[in-house]
């Protein structure tokens, strides 16, 4: 994992976006301890950014740090994932949602519009990791566009854990098409107007498709 060149990116941000990759494809499984000094000799760099980037992976949830022992990737049960994170993010985008399609619903569809047709695109040239950050996209902009700060903070501290567990319960690379297909349906629904479907879309696509997954 030898750092390379990475644009603008900063190191920290480089490290974090190497590491939380390797930890949602199951590179670095649950319960693997994260060597600042190995990491340190791995990117060729100092001890700063990867205490930084690890920091970072700890506020979303997909690192914990032990006193005296060190910092290790979170295992994230099947339990937390359907008694918890789920439903806690059914919660938040329904509020976003709300909210978003009050202040301008023509203006969120145009925006979760251009999400789908790049994630499409992604689907036809079997980019899987082009997928999953077109799909985190999409409901981040969402989410955003809600325009409640809190909701976001919070949003953004579990998608991540929920990224762990969709790629260990399924095999999203053989999914592209079909999670292409489920955000197109789920645009419609918003761009449709009716607040009962809307809710029940999005149940649909988060918290059934949990319950499915865990069979």
């Amino acid at each position: 994992m030898r750092l390379t060149n990475h644009g603008t990116r900063t190191t920290r941000t480089y490290i974090a976006e190497t590491l939380r990759e390797a930890i949602i494809t199951g590179e670095l499984p649950p319960g693997e301890k994260l060597r600042q000094d190995q990491l340190g000799a791995e990117f060729g760099v100092s001890a700063a950014p990867v205490r930084e980037a690890l920091a970072q992976l700890e506020s979303e949830g997909l690192v914990v740090h032990a006193p005296n022992r060190g910092s290790f990737v979170a295992e994230i049960t099947e339990r937390e994932l359907r008694e918890v994170l789920a439903p806690l993010r059914l919660h938040l985008e329904r509020y976003a949602l709300d909210r978003a399609v009050e202040s301008g619903r023509d203006k969120l569809c145009d925006q979760l519009a251009e999400v789908v047709a790049q994630m499409d695109a992604a689907a036809r040239r079997a980019d899987l990791r082009a997928v999953t950050e077109a799909d985190v996209r999409f409901h981040r902009t969402l989410v955003e566009a809600g325009g409640s700060p809190q909701t976001s903070q919070l949003w953004g501290s579990i998608q991540w854990r929920l990224r762990v567990q969709f790629q260990g319960l399924g095999d999203p690379a053989r999914r592209l098409h079909r999670i292409t297909e489920e955000h197109a349906v789920l645009l419609e629904v918003i761009r449709a107007g009716d607040a009962d479907a809307r809710y029940a879309a999005l149940d649909e696509h988060i918290v059934q498709a949990v319950a499915t997954l865990l069979g």
